[in-house]
């Protein structure tokens, strides 16, 4: 009779013990998933670079030098306009960049509808240096700033892109 009831007690146990670790994983794979926030995306341009952006290395120049005629105008020269603001319309946000290109480096970024200041724009448009409101001053892509007052057009001894065009 002891061991009979030595028995049931142990089975009573053990089946408690099993619903207990049912329960138990039950809530940790299905309830605290929900209970937290998602972890939060970083993004490269997030943490801007400290110090000066990293200068270029020079590449190697073939000598003896070839005289050239009148120099033309690189498609990275800039055209100085007054300052003006725009607002970021990039969902994503836009990359700050060291110079007017997709190659140059990533100094940080702006975020969107962040408001910020147009300082000039590219001599072939695609491009604007601008300063945010954190003091990070760089290039971004023009198509991603809506420009809130005009950009002026580029000097006549420049190529004249129609950089009003993202602003509409």
């Amino acid at each position: 009779m002891a061991k009979l009831m030595w028995s049931k007690t142990l089975g009573t146990i053990l089946g408690l013990g099993i619903i207990l670790f049912l329960l138990a994983g039950g809530y940790y794979l299905l309830v605290m998933p929900l209970t937290g926030s998602p972890p939060r995306p970083e993004f490269e341009n997030e943490f801007p670079i400290t110090g000066p952006p990293p200068k270029p290395k020079p590449t190697p120049v073939a000598s003896p030098p070839v005289p050239q005629s009148t120099p033309t105008p690189s498609p990275t020269s800039t055209v100085a306009a007054p300052e003006s603001n725009g607002t970021v319309i990039e969902p994503i946000g836009l990359s700050v960049r060291s110079g007017p290109s997709r190659a140059e480096v990533t100094l940080g970024g702006v975020a969107l509808n962040e408001t910020v200041t147009i300082l000039e724009a590219s001599s072939d448009g695609k491009f604007y240096r601008v300063k945010t409101s954190g003091g990070l001053e760089g290039w971004v892509i023009a198509a991603g700033v809506q420009a809130n007052s005009p950009i002026p057009s580029p000097s006549p001894e420049s190529p004249s892109p129609n950089i009003n065009s993202n602003s509409q």
